[in-house]
């Protein structure tokens, strides 16, 4: 009753209790979970478009973040849970900044241009100063600093 968990797949299983006061978001490099009472069922707001570092901000340091994990996921030695890629995040729409579905060089440019062109007028989109505005999508839906 409660907080009580039981769940299990082919290859893992999750057992354990939870209290009121352990509620929100848990994720680490490969998996994400949700926790409390009355968890919604929808998708939920976890993180910034474009904020791949989780500094609750964009900068350089996401673009660089970005680039590395594009071009260095396959080069060790990496320090982490997959010594394949240490540039890893969660969730990964969290690089995808122009909903294209997939993680390229495309989101590296614009992510770029939205650093470095925003305030530059005049400019095509839907916000006349900025149309580089990282796209959110599915949990990469909370609001830009």
């Amino acid at each position: 009753m409660g907080g009580d968990l039981n769940m299990s797949s082919t290859n893992y299983g999750v057992q354990g209790t939870i209290g009121q006061s352990g509620i929100g978001y848990g994720s680490d490099t490969n998996y994400e979970i949700g926790l409390g009472f009355w968890y919604g069922t929808g998708p939920n707001c976890l993180a910034i478009p474009g904020d791949l570092n989780s500094s609750n901000g964009l900068t350089l340091g996401d673009v660089i973040h970005l680039l590395d994990y594009l071009f260095d996921r396959d080069k060790p030695p990496c320090i982490g849970i997959d010594p394949g890629n240490c540039w890893a995040f969660i969730p990964v729409c969290r690089g995808d900044v122009n909903g294209s579905g997939t993680l390229t060089l495309g989101d590296v440019i614009h992510l770029l241009n939205y650093l470095f062109d925003r305030d530059k007028p005049p400019c095509i989109g839907v916000d006349p100063g900025n149309c580089w505005t990282p796209e959110a999508n599915g949990a990469c839906c909370q609001p830009l600093p």
